[in-house]
């Protein structure tokens, strides 16, 4: 069956599917992180059904009767869980299963969306293949890079600022992906990453997807919108483009100095935010955005079948120890002033910390 290999910070999951088209669309997605080097740490099998089940019984995998049921949803073995119904993708039922550090996820999915969905949005079948991304590679990758490697997902914009790392956090809608594309304009900084970044005591890592911009977002760029690429992908939004950032522009880590969590106010302002106020806040953004928020989900069902011990100590502690190494700002927005004082606060921010 058609298959790809993927790597992202040092870890490889495969796609294979009996549905090319998905398999050709994670090409798409992440084209420079395609790899034919290595054997998988995760691997990924996808069968695709076409059409509703016509009120028949739910799919379900050879053998899984004989599992133990842990839950209204749940059944486990030794080294088997399976997933009868994630309630967040209608249609899909996942299987995992576990030998020594090797994760095997198994998805049965059917795709039948209604006729007046696919006649208002015709590349629906793409906009579903951009969401089952998250699934069938973004939450396995992160899971595993989560409990065996102490790596962990934030949701965040990431910028290298000549080696520095800046992290820009907040919930959708207040600023974070006009400030981050800002900050690309000037020399001497590459993307991490616009939407999901990784984390450990020290650094972030890049958790690369397509950005999705407007012309204005565009516009942003000035002499520097030469490190976008349009991704030959067919998207549903309205008003946007999916681009790829050329990868000689993105920064797989870097040292972690600098957080701006931004607010729209009516007056421009840089204030500093003790540590544990912005921890707290980081993780309310977290359970705030649907991406991270499914992969919670996705994480705690299968740490009924394989918990690590200690790991959200582990986890609250990582977050604690990258915080208290940052220095953490809120960041006030006056929209009426444009982007330029905003990147300027950034900037200075930054530059002066690194030199004290």
């Amino acid at each position: 069956m058609p298959r790809v290999v993927i790597e992202m910070q040092g870890v490889r999951l495969a796609v294979c599917s009996d549905y090319e088209e998905l398999v050709d669309y994670v090409r798409l997605h992440l084209p420079d992180h395609v790899t034919t080097s290595g054997e998988p740490h995760v691997e990924v099998n996808v069968r695709w059904q076409e059409g509703a089940s016509n009120g028949s019984a739910a799919p379900a995998f050879p053998g899984q009767e004989d599992l133990d049921r842990v839950g209204k949803r749940l059944l486990a073995g030794p080294d088997t869980l399976v997933w009868t119904d994630t309630l967040r993708i209608k249609n899909l039922v996942l299987r995992f299963r576990m030998q020594d550090e090797r994760l095997t996820m198994d998805a049965l999915y059917s795709y039948a969306p209604r006729a007046a969905k696919l006649e208002e949005q015709p590349n629906y079948r793409f906009k579903k293949f951009f969401g089952l991304m998250s699934w069938f590679v973004f939450f396995p990758l992160s899971w595993y890079l989560e409990h065996q490697r102490g790596i962990y997902l934030m949701h965040a914009s990431g910028i290298d600022l000549d080696g520095q790392g800046i992290v820009i956090g907040g919930v959708g809608g207040v600023g974070k992906t006009t400030t981050g594309v800002s900050l690309l304009a000037q020399e001497g900084t590459r993307l991490v990453s616009e939407n999901l970044i990784f984390y450990d005591a020290e650094r972030i890592y890049s958790c690369y997807e397509p950005i999705r911009l407007d012309d204005a977002s565009v516009e942003l760029l000035g002499a520097r919108r030469a490190m976008l690429a349009q991704a030959d992908i067919p998207d549903g939004a309205n008003h946007k483009n999916l681009y790829h950032v050329r990868r000689q522009a993105i920064s797989d880590a870097v040292p972690a100095v600098a957080l701006f969590v931004p607010r729209f106010t009516r007056h421009g302002y840089v204030r500093p935010l003790d540590p544990d106020r912005c921890m707290e806040m980081l993780l309310a953004f977290n359970t705030l955005t649907r991406e991270v928020n499914d992969y919670q989900w996705f994480a705690a069902t299968l740490d009924v079948a394989w918990p690590t011990p200690r790991s959200l100590e582990r986890r609250a502690a990582t977050l604690r120890a990258l915080l208290e190494r940052m220095r953490c700002y809120e960041l006030g927005i006056d929209r009426t002033q444009g982007v330029e004082p905003v990147v300027r606060a950034v900037l200075e921010q930054t530059r002066n910390g690194s030199r004290a």
